[in-house]
């Protein structure tokens, strides 16, 4: 019985880790992106199945580099951060904008 379980056991963890519709990075690396490629990004976690956590970026011709997670990496934060500063950018001119017209 306990040989049966132990069995069972081993197959589900080999089945666990070999999951075939998983894309996980397996590795990282610390290379600058040019930000002008970054198209989007998303952070891979270890609760998401993979082995490693990372910052995954999406460049505009469709590959995917795997980066350090923002917290190991100055650069990976900044280049995070870009994006989101070019929609303040946008709004906060937007808003300026209005608010010099004059209402009649």
């Amino acid at each position: 019985m306990e040989t049966h379980t132990a069995l069972l056991l081993l197959a589900a963890v080999l089945c666990w880790s070999c999951s075939p519709g998983k894309d996980c990075c397996l590795s990282t690396h610390n290379g600058r992106i040019p930000r002008r490629l970054v198209e989007s990004y998303y952070l891979q976690t270890v609760d998401s199945g993979c082995h490693i956590r990372a910052t995954v970026f999406t460049t505009w011709k469709g590959r995917r580099l795997c980066a350090p997670p923002p917290e190991n990496s100055h650069w990976v934060a900044k280049l995070i951060l870009f994006p989101m500063m070019n929609l303040y950018l946008l709004f906060s001119n937007n808003n300026k904008k209005n608010s010099n017209k004059q209402w009649s």
